[in-house]
């Protein structure tokens, strides 16, 4: 499929699956500490995450997306700011545990 036919869901997915396949031991770390984050306070952003396991220098910050793309984990509907300096602000999704499993 070229990347002029996809739609944008389609090519973050595609983004999403290739750091499936290709960072595993980073996004199986970051899970196991944002589940950890989860149980202790009930809710984990991306900055929590970040905060405790920096990205390594030779990865792309996109693979972060991917670390809270995961059954465990359950969009709460709420949002905060991102707050590392490149990100703009932007706001982030927080995160529970599905099934309130804390």
């Amino acid at each position: 499929m070229e990347n002029s036919l996809l739609t944008a869901e389609q090519a973050r997915d595609l983004v999403m699956y290739h750091h499936e396949q290709t960072k595993k031991r980073y996004l199986y770390t970051a899970r196991g500490l944002a589940e950890r984050i989860c149980r202790e306070r009930g809710e984990v952003t991306i900055n929590d995450v970040r905060a405790l396991l920096p990205l390594p220098q030779d990865m792309h910050p996109s693979v972060l997306g991917a670390v809270l793309r995961d059954r465990r984990f359950t969009h709460s509907g709420k949002y905060t700011t991102a707050k590392h300096t490149a990100s703009h602000a932007r706001k982030i999704g927080v995160y529970t545990l599905r099934g309130n499993t804390q």
